[in-house]
């Protein structure tokens, strides 16, 4: 069957959908928005790319997508409404709710207040605890896989995108590392670059410890991805090698505001590169930092014990088939659900702190470095050269 490579606007697909127009396009797939026939409610359907169509690899990590959607059901994970394959165009398809926002880097660029990056920080935290609870690792956590749009009452609501990274893991079992550790370098733990490592929940809690700071300063941590005049071995070796300053330090040398010392300890935590010494768990990470930023304190419920129903084990693999296994309903007859994602990065997608609340001076606007996307395809290719393993650039 000849597959079409792009989708016409105001024609049928899948016969549940009119095509509007191309919104996003990664490297698996191609995002349209479009009318949901049978409601007329605008979505958002991410398209496989027919020239990876038949790589068993892809086509299972652009079907997890819509299973680990479905299993985490949080209100800041995009929701996954519906998937299927089309046979008229022999096209893998899923549809997503259309979220009206902007990615994360471009939203801090406007100087949000302290109140509202605190709001960012508490949605991402929820979402991430919630996928963990249901057993499932992000594994690609990074700013553009984070979309801030508004909820009903007009208040920034933030929404984590792009599961198709995403992992099962049995608590009770050592978890494949069969798809080497995948992620985006400035923003993944030093141990999904290394072959043959069993990822557990502690790699998002690297991730989540370098958005806490770019949440709240507008700036990526490492300080050789925000001086240009660095070379790739010094983002490399920093990275990979060098002592970690704490970030009260790298906000001076920075020279941003937004970063208390009290939050030093739980940020040191959370980018310890000895996985065992790092938070158990986002739910962990979470109990240590909201009393900080003045939230109450969830109760910790460790991912091991709350990750999987009674009696249920999730596959170490998930199903080559990108739709055996989701069980949504039928796209004309879906109920539309929380209705908001900015699709054009859809496709893209120990030491406890002590003390109260922190006293925060207000951030000023920051502007994201712009040329960092250069540099990490450099450093790239020198963590190859320096034999730690295959990073991935998605």
């Amino acid at each position: 069957m000849a597959r079409l490579h792009r989708l016409m606007p105001n024609t049928e697909f899948a016969r549940a959908f009119v095509v509007q127009r191309i919104i996003g396009e990664g490297a698996m797939g191609t995002v349209y928005l479009a009318t949901r026939k049978g409601d007329g409610r605008e979505v958002a359907v991410k398209v496989l790319k027919p020239s990876i169509a038949d790589d068993d690899r892809a086509t299972a990590r652009f079907g997890r997508e819509a299973i680990v959607a479905e299993r985490i059901g949080n209100p800041h994970v995009v929701d996954v409404l519906d998937a299927g394959f089309d046979e008229d165009t022999g096209l893998h398809w899923l549809s997503m709710e259309y979220l009206d926002g902007e990615p994360l880097p471009s939203f801090l660029e406007r100087g949000p207040t302290q109140e509202v990056r605190h709001r960012l920080l508490r949605h991402l935290f929820d979402a991430i605890a919630a996928a963990h609870r249901a057993g499932v690792l992000h594994r690609d956590l990074k700013p553009e896989n984070v979309v801030v749009t508004t909820d009903d009452a007009g208040q920034p609501l933030l929404k984590v995108l792009d599961f198709g990274v995403a992992k099962m893991f049995a608590p009770q079992m050592a978890a494949s590392a069969t798809d080497g550790g995948l992620g985006t370098p400035l923003w993944t733990a030093p141990e999904q670059g290394r072959g043959g490592q069993n990822m557990r929940p502690s790699v998002d809690v690297w991730a989540l410890g370098l958005l806490t700071f770019f949440i709240l300063t507008g700036k990526i941590y490492w300080r050789h991805a925000n001086n240009e005049h660095s070379s790739m071995l010094d983002l490399a070796q920093e990275m990979l090698q060098a002592p970690i300053a704490d970030p009260s330090t790298r906000s001076h040398e920075l020279d941003v505001e937004g970063w208390s010392s009290t939050l030093d300890p739980f940020f040191m935590q959370c980018v310890n590169r000895t996985p065992a010494d790092r938070f158990e768990d986002a739910d962990h990470a979470r109990a240590a930092l909201f009393p900080l930023l003045g939230f109450p304190a969830p109760t910790p419920a460790s991912s091991a014990g709350s990750s999987m129903p009674a009696g249920e084990s999730p596959p170490a693999e998930m199903s080559s088939s990108p739709m055996a296994a989701p069980s949504f309903p039928a796209a004309q007859s879906s109920t539309p659900s929380a209705a908001l994602s900015d699709p054009a990065h859809a496709s893209s997608r120990a030491a406890q702190p002590q003390g109260g609340q922190p006293t925060l001076a207000p951030p000023p606007p920051a502007a994201a470095t712009r040329w960092v996307p250069v540099a990490v395809a450099l450093a790239v290719a020198v963590l190859a050269a320096l034999g730690i393993g295959a990073w991935w650039w998605l």
